[in-house]
């Protein structure tokens, strides 16, 4: 992400890819390099968020919420049928 950042916020973009170097070389792995970023930070600067603690509402919402439309829906479909078999 840091590669595709092109704005003027990203001021901190060339130290940023520094560090993440730097763990590199030392031999550190990436997953470790993310979790250090992401401690240090915070993990709105992680591409994606770690699935842990509150970040699991991030990844759950999203479902959470397709399922409640769903249902709402297939109620009120079924709930039409069944209003038109009584009118009919």
């Amino acid at each position: 992400m840091l590669s595709e950042c092109a704005r003027v916020q990203c001021k901190r973009k060339v130290a940023l890819k520094r560090e993440i170097a730097d763990a590199l070389s030392k031999g550190d792995s990436d997953l470790t390099v993310l979790q250090e970023m992401g401690a240090k930070y915070g993990a709105t600067i992680l591409a994606t968020p770690p699935f842990l603690g509150f970040n699991i509402l991030l990844w759950v919402w999203p479902f959470g919420v397709a399922a409640v439309a769903i249902v709402i829906l297939l109620v009120r479909l079924r709930k039409g049928r069944t209003v038109q078999r009584i009118q009919g």
